[in-house]
């Protein structure tokens, strides 16, 4: 369930590929819930600034990413619900981007989710070499978007319960009174410290991009 993600990048010199995937422990519903809600993106995923516009078929979009002060407006081309989506950009044969999300749920009701990048036309080669990495991003959205959906589904790690504490000064007050004689009153165990504001969650990880 915490394994990392596995991105791979493939180039030739018309045509770049980064694709990631990652197994998720809840139905294509939940996760697609979080895909195709453009206003909520921020919120839970650190490689994007902003999306505005509705994700809907046929609809551009206007995408910010922190490192980057272009705002990219791909469009909508295909949405299968809970199935597939494709977003578009740029302008074939010179040079066009093609992102791609795949869920595909499992026997054992948990789902695949994959996003495949792939960027293609003949100005490639001249800029290839301003374009990031994107093996390191997509992880990071990946496992944003693991993180998320597992919180959303209610499927996070169990916290530690909360009577461990009150057991172990019980079990020290009981040895404590244990080593006194009959005519010594056992010492009171010690006053615990109150415990602090619980923590925070997770703060984003850096290195974002679209």
């Amino acid at each position: 369930m915490n394994a990392r993600t596995l991105a791979t990048k493939t180039a030739t010199a018309f045509r770049m590929v980064c694709s990631v995937r990652i197994n998720i422990a809840a139905p294509p519903a939940v996760i697609w819930a979080l895909l195709t809600n453009a206003a909520d993106f921020p919120r839970w995923n650190s490689t994007v600034t902003s999306i505005t516009g509705e994700i809907a078929k046929g609809n551009k979009l206007a995408l910010r990413v922190p490192i980057s002060e272009r705002t990219f407006t791909p469009k909508v081309a295909i949405l299968e619900p809970e199935v597939r989506m494709v977003w578009r950009d740029g302008f074939a044969p010179m040079f066009k981007g093609e992102r791609t999300f795949v869920l595909t749920p499992r026997e054992d009701s948990t789902t695949d989710f994959s996003m495949v990048e792939v960027f293609s036309g003949v100005m490639l080669p001249m800029i290839k070499g301003t374009l990031p990495d994107f093996a390191p991003v997509f992880d990071q959205y990946a496992q944003d978007l693991k993180r998320e959906v597992l919180l959303t589904a209610g499927c996070g790690e169990a916290a530690a319960p909360a009577s461990s504490a009150t057991s172990t000064v019980s079990e020290q007050a009981q040895a404590a009174a244990s080593t006194h004689g009959p005519s010594e009153p056992a010492s009171p165990p010690e006053p615990t410290a109150r415990p602090g504001r619980p923590r925070q969650a997770l703060g984003r990880h850096l290195q974002p991009v679209w």
